[in-house]
């Protein structure tokens, strides 16, 4: 395992050891079938609950936060970072960026598949907000893309072809728009290629 990897993995253990204490404490409780039936959200042509249930989510919280976030009315979506988890690399600390959701005082979090009390969950992981959207804002096709995107950037091919299949009918709505968001991420040919797959099987 790389140095780089082990500090992670590292984190990551530190990140469930204390999710575990505040389940212990009552202070957190896993996500149970009620919770994953009412996300309805369409994530590739399934409810997205059905999809977070049995998907393996470390490693990809920015996606799947962001489909969260759209799941629940008057919820908010945060990308920051969990600063108890940071880690140091090369004699430089690297935060442990991380995306999450809150509504009504809790904090939803896919990466742990957990609800825990938002005080809670600020104190023991110190988190740290960078940027806040609505689950208002997720409704235009346009910043939902853009969040997409940056969620899907340096994660893997597959959750990308996931992003594209939700969203084609916006982006043949918004195509000089969608376009724009694309070329600012580096992912113009990557879409092309999954474009010109869909048709040789259309």
């Amino acid at each position: 395992m790389k140095n780089k990897d082990a500090k992670i993995y590292k984190a990551s253990l530190k990140m469930y050891n204390i999710s575990q204490r505040a389940l212990n404490a009552e202070k957190a409780e896993r996500f149970d079938d009620e919770f994953y039936s009412a996300l309805k959200a369409n994530f590739f042509g399934e409810p997205f609950g059905k999809n977070l249930k049995y998907e393996r989510t470390s490693g990809k919280c920015y996606f799947y936060a962001l489909f969260l976030a759209k799941s629940i009315k008057n919820s908010t979506l945060k990308l920051g970072a969990l600063n108890k988890l940071n880690y140091t690399e090369k004699g430089k600390e690297k935060k442990f960026y991380h995306s999450w959701v809150e509504f009504d005082n809790t904090v939803y979090d896919t990466t742990l598949k957990m609800a825990i009390d938002k005080e809670e969950y600020y104190k023991k992981f110190s988190a740290e907000v960078f940027s806040s959207y609505e689950h208002s804002e997720l409704e235009n096709p346009v910043t939902f893309f853009d969040l997409g995107l940056n969620a899907t950037k340096y994660v893997d091919y597959i959750l990308f072809d996931r992003l594209y299949k939700v969203v084609i009918d916006d982006y043949n709505k918004n195509k000089d728009n969608f376009d724009k968001l694309l070329d600012k991420y580096g992912m113009t040919d990557t879409f092309q290629k999954i474009l010109e797959y869909d048709k040789m099987y259309e």
